[in-house]
């Protein structure tokens, strides 16, 4: 269960189970609230200072979907022994870091809110997501679906990549109050993962294709 950072939020909580159609818990849903609706709008918004890791092993991005601020920076190193092509089409943030192994790779920074669907133009089956959140607070469901919120929350909007086939589809959930320890369940209908192919990713023309 993803437990709340902020001690402040953490003395009450709402419980929240997210599930599939088939009734199985979903990992990687990220749950968010406007920042306004939690903390004082006349505190500081301050963009963190440390750069987010999104690494590369055994041919697979990790995490598989990473939340960051809008303005944060993203370091891709490559734990694999083989060489990867790092890049993105997405409107947010479209880039690429060509061939490379090791940790050499700069940095790259996020400037737009928005999500960034991540892939490798030699490895297809390697698919990320950065969620790029703007004066959000934002929680991530584990393996287990579950997310604790605040009580004072009453309203959220769910994101998970699979929830259409364009990754940026969300909504909003109505909370409501359970009996202890018992968690609200949340049914969301996901898409299939897009099949993989050796020509194209996310509806664009791969580097080099």
């Amino acid at each position: 269960m993803i437990l709340l950072s902020n001690p402040r939020m953490a003395v009450h909580a709402k419980l929240l189970l997210l599930v599939d159609q088939n009734n199985h818990p979903i990992e990687d849903v990220i749950v968010s609230v406007p920042r306004a609706a939690i903390i004082d709008r006349k505190e500081h918004l301050k963009i963190p200072n440390t750069v987010a890791i999104m690494d590369q092993q055994g041919k697979q991005f990790y995490p598989r979907v990473l939340t960051i601020d809008k303005g944060q920076s993203v370091l891709f190193p490559n734990s694999d022994n083989i060489r990867h092509h790092v890049y993105s089409f997405s409107a947010p943030k479209a880039f690429e870091i060509e061939l490379y192994s090791g940790r050499n790779a700069p940095p790259v920074q996020f400037d737009i809110p928005g999500i960034v669907v991540i892939g490798c133009n030699i490895h297809d089956q390697m698919v990320g997501y950065i969620y790029v959140k703007d004066e959000e607070i934002t929680w991530q469901s584990d393996a287990s679906g579950q997310i604790s919120v605040p009580d004072n929350v009453d309203e959220v909007s769910l994101w998970h990549p699979l929830l259409d086939e364009t990754h940026n589809k969300r909504f909003a959930v109505k909370l409501r109050d359970t009996a202890v320890n018992e968690p609200q369940v949340v049914d969301l209908t996901l898409v299939e993962a897009p099949a993989v192919d050796s020509g194209t990713v996310f509806g664009k023309q791969k580097f080099g294709g």
